[in-house]
């Protein structure tokens, strides 16, 4: 367990870092190689939803959101 409160905000930072990471790469998967029988419409609301949880947790690292939001502007079908 952290011992402050500041060691409680980098446990938060290194949580939200993580969470990025795994939605950024789990979307780069899905663009790349959807799972079988997803729909256009399901590989849509699959990007939507995780911008929606990045959106979130904006501010915690900059770069990534960069890297997240080009990759975004990919969607499928637009």
């Amino acid at each position: 367990m952290p011992k402050s409160t500041t060691d409680l905000g980098l446990v938060i930072r290194a949580a939200h870092f993580a969470a990025h990471k795994h939605k950024d790469q789990r979307r780069k998967d899905a663009k790349a190689s959807p799972p079988a029988g997803w729909s256009l419409a399901r590989r849509q609301q699959y990007f939507d939803w995780a911008k929606a949880v990045v959106d979130q947790a904006r501010g915690v690292n900059p770069q990534l959101e960069r890297v997240f939001d080009r990759l975004y502007r990919q969607r499928p079908g637009g």
